[in-house]
């Protein structure tokens, strides 16, 4: 069974402790602090200036900005 790169990175599964300690958890953490999407404009930004996500009691809304497409 082939999966690709985002089910890895943000799977549930539990995996191998080195792997989810020592690549999967300093990915992660890397790729949410840093500036690593490219916006319409060229523009590199951090995810949370083009993506909010809100939790409400109708369940999680996302709203990219418009400067994302």
């Amino acid at each position: 069974m082939e999966k690709n790169f985002t089910e890895i990175l943000y799977s549930t599964e539990g995996g191998h402790e080195l792997f989810e300690e020592y690549i999967k958890e300093l990915l992660n953490n890397y790729l949410k602090n840093n500036a690593v999407l490219i916006a319409q404009d060229g523009t590199i930004s951090k995810a949370e200036e083009l993506i909010m996500m809100r939790l409400s009691r109708q369940g999680l809304r996302i709203q990219l900005t418009d400067n994302i497409w």
